[in-house]
């Protein structure tokens, strides 16, 4: 009888040590998908980080671009002229691949403009330069820039008019 006794108690032991193991196991699980967690969110937040730092240098560079700047080599300054330019279509295509973004607007600052009426009109204060219809979502980051174009007046003299303007890279948001 002893030794029926001694064996439910080997017996118990065993299943408090299964138990035991089973709770440690499970113990270390939750400890290393919190640790995953708290990781991967860190990997997140530095790849918006990164993303964001990207649209701020494309603003920063995109008024000295060839295919925007002004003749004159004075920085954030965008020809309006090569704006419309750039707003055909099939020169939009081609630079698809060539801005990592969503969309590019610029808009003129100053003057009483109660709505945005898009360029070329009269009295515009908008240009929709590029815009890819397949991102939906994206975040706005925008810089101010002049926006100047040459004028000729009665005298035949040529001189540059330039404008307050802010320029807005849309970046899709990934999610």
């Amino acid at each position: 009888m002893q030794t029926m006794v001694g064996m439910k108690k080997s017996q118990m032991r065993i299943q408090q040590m299964a138990f035991m193991i089973l709770a440690v196991f499970f113990f270390f699980t939750l400890v290393g998908l919190f640790l995953l967690q708290v990781f991967l969110g860190e990997m997140r937040t530095s790849a918006q980080e990164r993303e964001r730092e990207q649209v701020l240098n494309i603003l920063e560079s995109f008024s000295q671009l060839p295919e925007f700047s002004c003749s004159e080599r004075s920085s954030f300054c965008i020809d309006e002229d090569k704006i419309f330019v750039m707003k055909i279509e099939e020169i939009n295509q081609l630079y698809s691949e060539f801005w990592p973004i969503s969309s590019i607007r610029i808009f003129k600052i100053g003057g009483n403009f109660s709505t945005l009426k898009e360029c070329p009109s009269l009295g515009c204060n908008y240009y929709k330069v590029y815009e890819n219809p397949e991102q939906t979502q994206q975040m706005e980051y925008s810089s101010y820039v002049s926006i100047c174009k040459k004028i000729k007046d009665s005298q035949e003299y040529v001189y540059n008019f330039c404008e307050l303007g802010k320029i807005s890279i849309g970046m899709k948001i990934k999610s």
